[in-house]
């Protein structure tokens, strides 16, 4: 849900100026990367993604690419418990 991963970096004080969203799952090219590093340094920008998607790329693709880590934290752990019962 790319949106809600824009949104985040929006409420975490980012100064969002492009997006480019990509379908789950997306196999990442060189070409791909070129045009984002290229939309980064039109816009004076750094680029950031998701640490699920920056696993997904090859070593020399995550050259000036930030991560940015999302965690979370529950504050009522039982909850999450209850939650989770009926999968165990």
């Amino acid at each position: 849900r790319p949106k809600k991963f824009f949104d985040t970096l929006f409420n975490m004080g980012y100064n969002v100026v492009a997006t480019k969203s990509f379908s789950d799952h997306h196999l990442y090219n060189d070409a791909d990367i070129s045009n984002l590093l290229a939309l980064a340094k039109l816009y004076k920008a750094d680029l950031i993604t998701t640490s699920k998607d920056y696993v997904r790329l090859s070593k020399s693709q995550r050259e000036n690419i930030l991560v940015q880590k999302i965690i979370f934290d529950w504050n009522d752990v039982s909850a999450i418990e209850k939650l989770m019962r009926p999968i165990f």
